[in-house]
């Protein structure tokens, strides 16, 4: 993933209502005229706050890979201090919305306020809106705090380790001419957790990607007789504690060699991917019960693996798919039309020749 940032990050970002853009700030200043609190501490205490986050994949943006947006507006301030940076008055809340999951979230806090408050919460909701985490900010330099009281720069690092849908942040307490402004780093993608056999798809790097895949194989039957296969659902999951799990899903009464029918009874967490078992090689013989009249080969040109109704299904899903066949993985993202497939599919051979990788 290639890391955006704002060009002017390092002489501060300055955010409107709903978005966030970079300008030279003003900085803002102490209510009494003390050492510990001038400029040269202020500018230590920034650059300790954003030397770790720096590393980040994304500094959220108005636009572009790492967008977000943020309302009422993406900053706190009363009295003085609101005149000193020239904008109105802002006491809410703020809510800060991603137009898909992000992870591994770092809010990084700048302004002018009281060492000796509350430096405000971070409270965290998953992608289906639920709420996961609640976590204060920590000052980045409690030895900034002298005898004005005051300080500039704190930080909170969110532990959730799934999909973030967005995110609400409360002001520090007390106010009396304090002000705060906001920056966001995340990734945009899950961090992988295989070690191994690194694939481009983000979530075929996942441990329990490969598991429930492995499983799907394993219990399709693929090493009997071909009218003895079978095809079944599986589904990946994200749990509460952001963890992802999977599901296998069977309807043995109706289930075939080529159409699965299996389907969960009550959800483990927020689905987040689907896919089945194809338990065939490609240009195989499909048995009889597959409901074919006359002789049909496993066909792989196509849709590039999947069949029509696979990617009607995926497409009513809503959800990126994959199937696992004697030879291939094949992923298919979410957009995945019968017109596009062939365009948008990713094949990732289980037994990669060049490499030795092996996946499930």
């Amino acid at each position: 993933m290639t890391r955006v940032l704002c060009a002017e990050i390092l002489t501060g970002c300055v955010i409107a209502a709903g978005l966030i853009g970079c300008r030279e700030p003003t900085r803002p200043q102490a209510s009494m005229s003390r050492t510990d609190s001038a400029t040269i501490r202020d500018a230590n205490a920034r650059l300790q706050s954003i030397n770790a986050p720096l590393d980040r994949q994304c500094i959220g943006s108005a636009t572009g890979s790492c967008a977000m947006t943020l309302t009422p507006a993406a900053y706190f301030c009363d009295g003085l201090q609101c005149s000193i940076w020239g904008v109105p008055q802002q006491q809410n809340p703020i809510t800060g919305t991603f137009p898909k999951p992000v992870y591994q979230l770092i809010v990084g806090m700048d302004g002018k306020f009281y060492c000796s408050g509350m430096y405000g919460t971070v409270t965290v909701f998953n992608r289906s809106g639920a709420q996961v985490e609640e976590r204060g900010f920590t000052l980045d330099d409690p030895s900034d705090c002298g005898e004005d009281n005051i300080t500039c720069c704190a930080t909170d690092t969110l532990q959730f380790p799934g999909g973030i849908g967005h995110v609400v942040v409360s002001p520090p307490q007390p106010w009396g001419d304090i002000g705060a402004s906001y920056t966001f780093w995340f990734d945009t993608t899950r961090a992988p957790t295989v070690d191994s056999c690194f694939t481009t798809d983000e979530l075929l790097n996942q441990q329990a990607m490969r598991d429930m895949l492995r499983a799907a194989w394993d219990s399709s039957n693929a090493n009997d007789i071909p009218s003895n296969r079978r095809e079944l659902k599986v589904w990946l999951f994200e749990d509460s504690t952001g963890a992802l799990v999977h599901g296998l899903y069977r309807d043995p009464a109706n289930d075939t060699p080529c159409t699965s029918f299996g389907s969960p009874h009550s959800l483990p967490g927020v689905p987040v991917a689907a896919g089945h078992p194809h338990p065939f090689a490609p240009k195989d013989t499909l048995p009889a019960n597959c409901g074919y009249t006359t002789p049909h080969l496993y066909d792989i040109t196509k849709y590039g693996g999947a069949s029509g109704q696979d990617i009607t299904a995926a497409q009513n899903d809503s959800l990126p798919f994959y199937i696992i066949d004697k030879n291939n993985i094949y992923a298919y993202p979410l957009g995945t039309t019968q017109k596009n497939a062939k365009s948008k599919v990713r094949r990732y051979p289980r037994v990669d020749a060049a490499t030795g990788c092996v996946l499930p």
